[in-house]
């Protein structure tokens, strides 16, 4: 089955503080019909409203298991309920301002996953049941990250799943446009809690999304951007659930006049150093500890080899795994707590000399040291003591000049 309407589809994804309570809710769903009134046929993905300690969050959903045996099949069918509630209580808003909706689950909606649960991927989605509404002119409201497995159990998606749904549903209805509804207007240079003058960018490119996405920045789950990257033809766009702005868009070129090298300054907090020893065979050792670190599942980041052996980074979850590990594999190891990641990122730093040379001065004057650094031609990381992150990208955003001058709509 297939539309046979002209009329253009918009996935609409709203965030969880977007729909915290009844007026955000309503400025969300003023969106919605905006769109429909200018002929669009909107789809609806909601997350679960509003943060811990709301009562209907992910993460309060999750506290009720706390001391118990927690089974992950259980704990999909816990933390899907937060959607459930918010679809269909959108759905009813809707309904107040005229529109027709109709609130459906992740399997209602045809999302069918692998059987990982806690951290599923999408494999397939049927699209039947959302076409036959949208040729009736109903809005659906579907339940962002959550979906079924063929042995008919409830599934989701991992942390920032919603943004998957809503990604992979427009890639299945061959939507014109996702936009991403936050309460912040857009993506900014740097984190505007941390470095209030940062700049709002107006114009991304998908591998700069890609890259903020992967190294902190909190604007979309990693996989989401990823899946957007090749979908040439349906354009994203991040905006404020309040309407009042244009929002970021994403391009898939960077070909928009933007001269200056730094596109954003990121950063991914509680993490923890390892360095190996290995003086003999350092490719067989670190072949050995990612093969026993992948089986249990776990990541890690930042890898490189130093004169003594080998280093990596990761979360501080993994902190007591990973130690494991390496003394079950007889490694002569240490590690350092409380380090932060911190990511230069620009797509214009590609062939540019004099960007490490920046950073390093830059972290210099303020007294702060550089564990390890990684680079590649459009992002360079350095580790660094936590209690110096907000300094460091202060200076670091100062350097680049990462202020309100420094948006790519700016003249």
């Amino acid at each position: 089955m297939s539309i046979k309407s002209k009329k253009p589809i918009f996935i609409t994804k709203f965030g969880g503080s977007s729909l915290a309570d009844e007026e955000r809710r309503m400025k969300c769903a003023l969106r919605v019909k905006e769109l429909f009134n200018e002929g669009i046929l909107p789809v609806a993905v909601v997350s679960a409203i509003g943060r811990k300690p709301s009562p209907y969050s992910t993460d309060a959903l999750i506290s009720l298991a706390e001391g118990l045996m927690m089974s992950s099949r259980e704990m999909d069918m816990l933390m899907s309920c937060g959607e459930n509630i918010s679809a269909a209580i959108f759905s009813m808003t809707l309904s107040t301002l005229g529109l027709r909706s109709r609130a459906l689950t992740g399997w209602q909606a045809g999302i069918l996953t692998d059987d990982n649960h806690n951290n599923a991927r999408i494999v397939q989605i049927n699209t039947w049941t959302l076409e036959k509404l949208l040729m009736d002119e109903i809005v659906p409201v579907i339940c962002g990250y959550q979906g079924i497995n063929l042995n008919g159990e409830i599934t989701t998606l991992g942390r920032g799943g919603s943004d998957i749904s809503a990604v992979a549903l427009g890639i299945a209805l061959k939507s014109s446009e996702v936009r991403i509804y936050s309460d912040v207007d857009g993506i900014y240079t740097s984190d505007p809690k941390i470095y209030s003058e940062a700049g709002f960018i107006s114009e991304i490119s998908v591998n700069e999304l890609i890259n903020i996405t992967n190294n902190g920045a909190a604007v979309m789950n990693p996989i989401a951007a990823a899946l957007a990257s090749g979908m040439k033809e349906m354009k994203l766009k991040f905006l404020g659930y309040d309407g009042r702005d244009m929002g970021t868009e994403v391009m898939h070129s960077h070909n928009f006049d933007y001269p200056y090298p730094v596109t954003a300054v990121t950063h991914i907090s509680d993490l923890v150093q390892f360095k190996v020893l290995s003086e003999s065979d350092k490719e067989k050792d670190s072949e050995i500890i990612f093969r026993e670190v992948s089986s249990k599942d776990i990541s890690l980041d930042m890898f490189s080899y130093y004169d003594g052996g080998i280093m990596f980074c990761s979360n501080k979850g993994d902190l007591f795994k990973i130690a494991d590990i390496l003394k079950s594999l007889g490694a002569n190891f240490c590690y350092k707590e409380g380090l932060s990641k911190l990511s230069v990122i620009g797509e214009s730093m590609r062939g540019m000399p004099g960007i490490m040379y920046r950073i390093v001065s830059s972290i210099n004057r303020i007294g702060a040291k550089i564990y390890q650094s990684v680079d590649s031609h459009t992002t360079i990381s350095i580790l660094v003591e936590e209690g110096y992150l907000g300094n460091c990208i202060i200076v670091l955003c100062r350097e680049f000049g990462l202020d309100w001058a420094r948006s790519k709509n700016a003249t």
